[in-house]
């Protein structure tokens, strides 16, 4: 089996000046409802939600499995740009969608997406995630169980290569915080690793503030 690293640089370098909304009334399926209910929907939103639907290829078996251009291209349509990145002992083919400034980035190898991340986006959403709830979090929880407690991150990326699995995540809506809050989160094989927040207020403040 070739190895290889996937070469996308995620988040934590990645601006979220500039996400805009608009105050359009949400659709009621399951999936927006999930993410924005008693919420406006955010611009691009469909987007956003259709990116859950990437899956990446597995290492076991030698990388395939993931989503292929053609159902990356259902997804969020055709791409605006394609180009090949060297990765290690292979060649990665390096797709972008744009939609005004969110972002939308995959990496596939033989067809396989092995990395993928969404930026420049961010949900419109109440308040719902203090300094306490975000304390509640510890190492080791899974993606799952984190976005079951946090709801879904707002940009976020994931990628596997040889020998690794990782998803960086960022939170920037739906947190009580007195201004620029923001929750960052790392997972390494699905458990996550390193986790910083700038802004969120207490429970105690947030009831002081109403």
């Amino acid at each position: 089996m070739k190895k290889f690293t996937t070469t996308l640089l995620l988040l934590f370098s990645l601006s979220l000046v500039g996400c805009s909304s608009t105050k359009e009334e949400v659709t009621t399926t399951e999936a927006s409802v999930k993410e924005t209910a008693n919420d406006f929907k955010a611009a691009h939103e469909e987007l956003r939600l259709a990116f859950n639907q990437v899956q990446l290829g597995q290492e076991a078996n030698e990388f395939a499995g993931g989503s292929s251009l053609s159902q990356l291209e259902g997804l969020f349509g055709t791409p605006n740009k394609h180009e090949t990145l060297k990765a290690g002992d292979v060649d990665l083919d390096a797709y972008t969608w744009t939609a005004d400034s969110v972002t939308i980035s995959a990496q596939l190898y033989k067809d396989s997406a092995v990395a993928a991340s969404i930026s420049n986006f961010a949900f419109n959403r109440q308040p719902s995630i203090s300094l306490e709830k975000y304390q509640g979090l510890s190492q080791g929880m899974t993606y799952t169980q984190v976005t079951d407690k946090l709801g879904e991150p707002d940009v976020v990326s994931k990628s596997v290569s040889t020998g690794r699995q990782d998803i960086q995540a960022i939170w920037v809506s739906g947190l009580y915080t007195n201004s620029g809050g923001k929750i960052e989160l790392t997972f390494e094989q699905n458990g996550l690793t390193t986790m910083t927040q700038v802004g969120l207020i207490s429970n105690e403040a947030v009831t002081t503030t109403k």
